[in-house]
Parts: C-alpha cells; sequence; structure tokens
C-alpha cells in the first residue's frame, strides 16, 4: 500500500484517499510565467520570464502575478500605433488586383469587400466601381 494515500482515522484504523488531482493552469498569467518547484518554504513558486524576478504562485489565485505584469511589464497598456493610410496607395493596391486577378469593376462594391477594408483600417475610404474605372 502506498503510505502517500493513507491516512489513520480515529480510531486507528487506515483510511486510503485518493491522489490530488492536478488542475490545468487557465490564467492568461502563465505564458509570462515559469512554474518552479516547491521553496524551501514549502510554498509553489512562478519566476517571470522577462525580468526572472520569483513570487509566490498560490493554488488559488494569481493576482500577485497578474499585478507584477500590469505594473512592471505594461503589456497591456500599449498603444498600437497604426500606419496612417495613403488613400492613393490604396487606390492603385485595389486596382492591381482587380487587373491580375481579371475582377469585374463592381468587386469595389461587394459588401463584404468593403467590411474586409474598413476592418483592417477604419480610416480608408472605399472606392466605387467608377473610380475603379479611373485608376485602371
Amino acid at each position: 500500500m502506498d503510505s502517500m494515500n493513507e491516512e489513520n482515522d480515529e480510531y486507528g484504523d487506515t483510511v486510503s484517499s485518493a491522489p490530488k488531482r492536478m488542475r490545468c493552469r487557465t490564467s492568461s498569467v502563465w505564458s509570462d510565467f515559469e512554474i518552479l518547484p516547491k521553496g524551501s518554504d514549502g510554498k509553489e513558486r512562478a519566476k517571470c520570464k522577462k525580468c526572472q524576478n520569483s513570487f509566490v504562485a498560490g493554488s488559488s489565485g494569481t493576482t500577485s502575478l497578474l499585478r507584477h505584469r500590469a505594473k512592471c511589464h505594461e503589456v497591456n497598456n500599449q498603444i498600437v500605433s497604426r500606419q496612417p493610410l495613403d488613400q492613393a496607395m490604396y487606390r492603385e493596391m485595389v486596382a492591381l488586383a482587380i487587373i491580375r486577378h481579371n475582377y469585374p469593376f463592381s468587386f469595389v462594391e461587394h459588401e463584404n469587400n468593403r467590411l474586409l477594408h474598413c476592418y483592417l483600417n477604419p480610416d480608408v475610404k472605399t472606392i466605387c466601381r467608377n473610380t475603379a474605372k479611373v485608376n485602371y
């Protein structure tokens, strides 16, 4: 019998218990931290992959790890700068796509095509089929 999974009850009888099941770590913080073995204090620790500092990583929470990531590395606070749109270049690239793939000029007016272009850059001014003809 395995002594790790056995306990003595109040009468001295041996009672066996199931081993503790490991749960998946689902927090987004685990992509930035590495799990370390338990330290001399018996607590589970995690090491930051960026600055190599280690923190107590309790089994019930990741608050301290999230706080470290937000404060020291500002992962979520970075503003992504968007390159300004050159409308003339956009018109030329649409014209080249029409020529290369032999699309009809009305292709630029298809609803999903416009939605795609607006999704990729909200500042785009989509063109009509007549403008596409002029650029052709």
